[in-house]
């Protein structure tokens, strides 16, 4: 057999390869996810099924979980908007009978984490809205839960949904209502990506452990650089995203409303130095936060009482 058919055989195996390859690890971190533990389910059955970092919070989460219901049930609309890549997406709004008769009520615009749907970041991370008397609207971020699409975003697409649900929001209160937006993980990305943004009746953003892209958080994932840059390749080819250019960085830089930026020490999933490196480049008025323990997403569960005093306090600041 002659040299270059050789040579032809073993680089076409090799970018068979790379596409394979790229393709399995896209569709594992980038593609649907497995149904998400049922919180319906006793404490002992969701405690076999969580990491053992999660075990001692489960009595906590399945209280909160209760609470939520109760709000959820008693008073909740869905809605439903059209993404730009043409997915269906649902939310859901749930009054706060404290907030029905007032003039002007505030609504917490509320945006999961990675892997996560509506309800479980909202139930294992925080439900001080629901305790501070503000409406809650949150929805399943594209590919989770009860809405549609094939790819996460991972913050990059999300963020235009964010935008949309804004209006339909001002579209609801008939544009009397005040706009809070927080997001946690995944989320926090979300809501950051909207900062330049100009929305109608947005106060403030609540970023609790957030990345600066999606890129980044893979990359610091992955570890092995030939991996998560091939995969970067394939999804700018296949999906048409590119993660390197989507950043927190760039927008928090021309942000238009004032951020809180809450973050674990102990966070080894998404590193604390995200949300330091997001607060020293945000342009607008600003406060870190940084739990000492935590882990990832587990700020509210750590420590409680410096968490909702945060956010209670910056509520009201900016919340006018």
């Amino acid at each position: 057999m002659e040299w270059y058919y050789i040579v032809l055989i073993v680089l076409t195996s090799l970018t068979a390869l790379w596409w394979l390859s790229s393709f399995i690890l896209s569709n594992v971190f980038f593609g649907k996810p497995k149904k998400k533990i049922d919180l319906n389910a006793s404490e002992e059955e969701i405690t076999r099924k969580v990491p053992n970092s999660w075990k001692r919070w489960i009595p906590t989460i399945r209280k909160n979980y209760i609470e939520y219901k109760q709000f959820f049930d008693a008073n909740h609309e869905e809605y439903e908007i059209i993404s730009d890549r043409g997915n269906k997406i649902k939310g859901w709004l749930i009054r706060n009978k404290n907030s029905i008769n007032s003039k002007k009520p505030t609504v917490v615009l509320f945006a999961h984490g990675y892997r996560s749907t509506h309800e479980t970041d909202l139930v294992n991370t925080t439900n001080w809205m629901f305790h501070d008397g503000y409406d809650t609207f949150t929805f399943d971020q594209e590919v989770y839960g009860e809405s549609e699409g094939k790819h996460t975003g991972f913050g990059a697409t999300d963020a235009d949904n964010v935008v949309k649900w804004v209006e339909v929001i001002n579209k609801i209160y008939n544009h009397k209502v005040n706009i809070i937006l927080e997001g946690v993980s995944m989320g926090a990305n979300t809501v950051m990506l909207t900062a330049n943004r100009e929305m109608e009746n947005v106060k403030c953003i609540i970023a609790d452990c957030g990345y600066t892209s999606g890129y980044e958080q893979f990359k610091h994932l992955m570890k092995v650089k030939v991996l998560y840059g091939s995969i970067r390749a394939y999804l700018k080819i296949t999906w048409g995203i590119d993660y390197k250019k989507v950043s927190t960085l760039d927008t928090l830089k021309e942000a238009k409303y004032p951020v809180l930026f809450i973050h674990g020490t102990k966070d080894k999933f998404v590193p604390t130095k995200f949300s330091i490196q997001n607060y020293e480049i945000c342009s607008s008025e600003k406060e870190l936060v940084l739990v000492e323990g935590a882990t990832h997403a587990q700020n509210s569960l750590v420590n409680p009482e410096l968490y909702y005093k945060s956010i209670h306090e910056f509520v009201i600041k900016y919340n006018k």
